[in-house]
């Protein structure tokens, strides 16, 4: 008789127990609800990707620009955002130029961002208000390739002329800036040692 009325007890208190958790776990589902559905604040880091550079035209610097977006609407609504890699087209022929700059403002491109965003979402803020992409003149030029050896021959042997590569040179393209103080390109380093027959070897 007593196990039996120990079991009923120890079954009230667990199912008081369940009961107990199953309200907390609503409250704090309720809670969480009202305040994601309340307004929120939040600034969010967006990066601008180039478009519509032309072509004879190069960007110099290949570090990624971010601007940070202060944005208002219900928490619920941000959520989507918060988890996102946020990610903007500029198109590069509407932007300014200053110098060899392009010149991104938030007071002629910014009203652009809006598109990432929904009709419920305020865009309260940008920054920074100037962004500079940098860029150069596309260049091509042809340049020799040099071989980077170390040579060492068997007693009784030598060149009978230059080691030769094939090709003997490459063309490259790039900034104008840096294409026009570019004058050779090296392979990469070779050791040859007690040489003592033809060589005919790939090399990068």
């Amino acid at each position: 008789m007593k196990n039996k009325l120990k079991n009923i007890l120890n079954n009230l208190k667990f199912k008081r127990l369940n009961v107990f958790l199953l309200f907390l776990l609503l409250s704090l589902v309720i809670s969480i609800v009202a305040k994601l559905s309340n307004k929120v604040t939040q600034t969010l880091t967006i990066e601008l990707v180039p478009s519509n550079l032309t072509d004879t035209e190069i960007l110099i610097d290949n570090n990624s620009k971010f601007i940070n977006v202060t944005v208002n609407s219900q928490g619920l609504n941000l959520i989507k955002y918060a988890f996102r890699d946020l990610k903007f087209n500029v198109d590069f022929s509407s932007l300014k130029k200053d110098g060899f700059n392009y010149i991104w403002s938030k007071d002629d491109n910014g009203y652009k961002v809006s598109e990432l965003f929904d009709n419920s979402t305020n865009i309260q803020d940008i920054s920074p208000n100037l962004i500079s992409f940098p860029y150069d003149l596309q260049s091509i030029k042809k340049i020799p390739v040099l071989i980077n050896e170390s040579t060492q021959f068997s007693p009784g042997y030598n060149l009978i002329k230059p080691l030769e590569c094939i090709p003997d040179s490459v063309l490259i393209i790039g900034p104008k800036a840096i294409v026009d103080n570019t004058f050779s390109i090296l392979t990469k380093k070779i050791e040859l040692t007690a040489i003592k027959q033809n060589i005919d070897q790939f090399i990068e």
